[in-house]
């Protein structure tokens, strides 16, 4: 004799409102009338369960046609198993499963069919978010400042001396041309310095008489 189930209530579910989604979670529609108290009990999972796996907020208001992903197991039927067999796997009243699925007499399923199984809460598997390549960040130019041209004392106080001196090449005094009238005396008197330091740096020279106009010595100033 075939087993009947009691007439549906308000704790059954419609199979427009209960569609499969993944072997581990099915996605509910809200009715009008519906809390989570009220749905959490017509599928025996804890409220905190639907709470989680939906990310609600107090007050855990929900409202007609929201949808819900309530964490519950979903069973493929394969050949050979009855709701008998199946409530019995999960150890859940077979009676229940067919309440919860919507099934009437004569209580048929086939193969490939997804029922829910009320009371077996699962964990809902999280999508892996999705890496995107970093970007290197593009260097910014090294900007070196332009060294300054490093000026030589003869060049900064070549105005500031006589303009017969000129500067010696080896930074080592100025060079002076004698002109007509010159003397080692009278140039060692006019740049206040002794006549022997002008013959030091001025090997050439032999006697402190024998210069000429027109002659390069060096005259060892201090600049």
């Amino acid at each position: 004799m075939r087993q009947q189930l009691p007439p549906d209530d308000n704790h059954s579910a419609s199979i427009d409102q209960l569609r499969p989604g993944t072997e581990c979670g099915w996605i509910y529609t809200v009715r009008a009338g519906d809390n989570l108290f009220s749905i959490a009990r017509r599928f025996g999972i804890p409220v905190v369960a639907i709470i989680n796996a939906n990310r609600l907020w107090p007050p855990y208001i929900i409202y007609p046609n929201q949808k819900l992903v309530l964490p519950i197991q979903v069973h493929t039927v394969t050949r050979g198993q009855t709701l008998y067999s199946i409530g019995n796997l999960y150890d859940v009243d077979w009676q229940r499963i067919a309440r919860v699925n919507n099934l009437r007499p004569p209580y048929t399923i086939y193969v490939g069919q997804k029922l829910a199984i009320p009371g077996e809460v699962c964990q809902i598997p999280r999508p892996r978010p999705t890496l995107r390549p970093t970007r290197r960040p593009t260097p910014r130019p090294t900007f070196r400042p332009t060294p300054r041209p490093t000026w030589r004392p003869y060049e900064y106080a070549e105005s500031l001396v006589d303009p017969l001196l000129r500067p010696y090449p080896r930074d080592c005094g100025w060079i002076y041309t004698v002109e007509q009238g010159d003397t080692l005396n009278a140039i060692a008197d006019k740049y206040s310095i002794p006549v022997d330091d002008i013959i030091e740096v001025n090997p050439d020279i032999t006697s402190p008489d024998l210069i000429y106009p027109g002659q390069k010595i060096i005259v060892p100033v201090q600049v």
